[in-house]
């Protein structure tokens, strides 16, 4: 099977059909997929990252002589770190520092917490996307998958905190999203971690 990485239009997404199930799920940009054949204007792979690792999958051919499985790969960046500082309302970035907010009454805990690749797009982004194209693209913080309610902090662009890290710089979120999806820490679920302070 031959490495290569999931290419998008602007949204920053792909949506592909698991197989052989043929449930559609999204899958964001440079998420590496090994792949496997084309047959029938469809190109099969496997997933080799994020929410839908080591599931089958399979996405219509680009053209007859293009795929949405693109190579060679990206050089991809070791774990980005980055850290939060609620009392100052900053987070520093390899971009640098940005606005960011958080809700007072229900603020993400103090420590480090993983910066998961991302998982769907998520429509609360939407009316941000005039100003950063890439703002239905959000990174959950933390292990497992996102329960609603529960366990839902998420670094994102926006002006309302529901207790995630909020980027008021919307302007400079699709910088910070370009830096992150090429971002890897070991195991193919994570591309670094957020260190939250007070």
């Amino acid at each position: 099977m031959e490495m290569r990485y999931v290419s998008t239009d602007n949204t920053g997404w792909l949506r592909v059909k698991i197989e052989p199930a043929g449930t559609v799920v999204p899958l964001p940009k440079y998420i590496k997929v090994s792949f496997d054949e084309r047959r029938n204007g469809r190109d099969y792979f496997n997933i080799e990252e994020g929410v839908y690792k080591g599931k089958s999958a399979s996405v219509s051919q680009k053209s007859e002589s293009s795929s949405w499985l693109d190579k060679p790969l990206p050089t991809y960046r070791g774990p980005v770190n980055l850290v939060f500082k609620k009392g100052e309302r900053k987070l520093v970035t390899p971009i640098g520092l940005l606005a960011v907010t958080t809700d007072s009454s229900n603020p993400i805990a103090n420590g480090r917490h993983p910066i998961q690749l991302p998982d769907f797009p998520h429509d609360l982004g939407r009316s941000y996307t005039a100003r950063a194209s890439k703002a239905m693209t959000w990174f959950y913080l933390g292990t497992g998958n996102a329960i609603s309610g529960e366990n839902d902090r998420y670094l994102h662009p926006g002006r309302i905190s529901a207790g995630c890290v909020t980027v008021t710089d919307i302007s400079k979120w699709d910088l910070l999203y370009a830096v992150l999806m090429i971002s890897r820490a070991s195991g193919g679920k994570n591309v670094g971690t957020i260190t939250v302070q007070e």
